[in-house]
């Protein structure tokens, strides 16, 4: 049995071999805090907030990683989108302020669970993150030495917010969708770069935005093919096309965004980011993370590709300017993040060690915050 075993892992790309040792390490870390936090009650707290008549799973396992938006992904795979209560110009809490593949994903295998929607988003999630590792391996790889993007991976694994990656979230689906349409793109695939884009963008709204790293990997090659321009017109499709269902859905043309009021989100314009302009008094966390985010935009300059820079612009003025809640969540989604780390720190042992020490440190703590329901900047 020990000899299929080591062939086996002889067999295994590198790729997949360092996915499975920093996916399963960095699993077993949370999975401890969330046993020494469950241990005592194996209950939810009673001041806990359920969402569309949610409740917590018998496994504990399972419920570790269903807390807060799980609940809202969980309504849509069990019984759609509700219409929401329309008061004005404003749209009250409603699921349809989240996206659709991944809830509608849960409810096509859900049947392989036993009707299990939870157990069932919980292995999406956790097969998209070992891809996720995977594809960012092979997708650095193609620009860093093995060192330089073997350490990305470990900070991708490692990052204070990876429990989203585990959670009934759409970080791991969205992250793996958006690695596969870069993939593509730098090999000049870009039919399935628009398919994977047009994916991505019906998980997360982040997800248009690949149309411009796409496109400049198209302006970059040559010869440029116009069909191929047409696959990257089209990646923005996935995200209008729930706009428009949404559109038919409550009467109201943008009624997407109005929800996202809700959480106190203003998509349109950068709206918030205006509003402390002008009054000089930005909330302090999404200050702090305007300040990380210039720093790291600062860093990546002439570090990564042209194209990766724009997407990490990009991706942060959409959170910042938005005033997201967890911004720093959002911002982890974005793959050039770890490209411009690893960069930073490959060839230095001692800072190397110290920033993953950091991040493990931060992921555990992070994750017991998320899992005794307290706020996650």
């Amino acid at each position: 049995m020990r000899e299929r075993l080591q062939a086996f892992w002889a067999r295994l790309p590198r790729a997949w071999q360092l996915a499975l040792l920093a996916g399963l390490s960095s699993r077993l870390l949370l999975l401890t805090v969330a046993w020494l936090d469950c241990a005592p009650y194996k209950e939810l707290p009673p001041d806990a907030p359920l969402f569309r008549g949610g409740a917590p799973h018998a496994l504990w396992v399972v419920d570790a990683f269903q807390k807060w938006d799980a609940y809202w992904y969980l309504s849509i795979a069990r019984d759609g989108y509700h219409p929401p209560t329309l008061d004005g110009p404003e749209i009250h809490s409603s699921n349809i302020a989240f996206f659709p593949l991944y809830p509608m994903a849960m409810r096509a295998l859900g049947p392989l669970f036993g009707g299990d929607l939870a157990l069932c988003g919980l292995v999406l999630s956790w097969l998209s993150f070992f891809a996720c590792l995977a594809a960012l391996h092979r997708l650095l790889s193609l620009d860093l030495d093995q060192p330089t993007a073997e350490l990305g991976v470990w900070l991708l694994a490692l990052q204070p917010w990876s429990f989203a990656f585990s959670a009934i979230y759409t970080e791991a689906p969205f992250f793996l969708l958006s690695l596969l349409a870069m993939l593509q793109a730098r090999q000049g695939r870009f039919g399935f770069a628009a398919a994977a884009g047009s994916l991505a963008g019906l998980c997360r709204l982040p997800g248009c935005l690949l149309a411009l790293p796409v496109g400049l990997e198209w302006l970059a090659r040559r010869p440029r093919r116009l069909r191929d321009l047409a696959c990257v017109a089209a990646i923005p499709l996935g995200t209008l096309g729930y706009l428009i269902y949404l559109w038919r859905l409550t009467g109201v043309p943008d009624a997407f965004f109005r929800s996202q009021k809700a959480w106190d989100n203003n998509l349109v314009l950068g709206t918030k980011l205006l509003r402390w302009m002008i009054t000089g008094r930005p909330e302090r966390d999404q200050l702090l993370t305007l300040v990380v985010c210039a720093t790291l935009l600062a860093v990546a300059w002439r570090r990564v590709r042209t194209s990766y820079l724009v997407y990490l612009a990009t991706s942060i003025a959409m959170t910042v300017s938005a005033g997201m809640l967890t911004p720093a969540r959002h911002v982890a989604t974005a793959f050039p993040v770890y490209a411009v780390l690893a960069s930073v720190c490959a060839g230095r042992p001692t800072l190397e060690r110290a920033v993953l020490g950091a991040c493990a440190f931060g992921s555990a703590a992070v994750y017991w915050l998320w899992l005794t329901w307290r706020h996650v900047f």
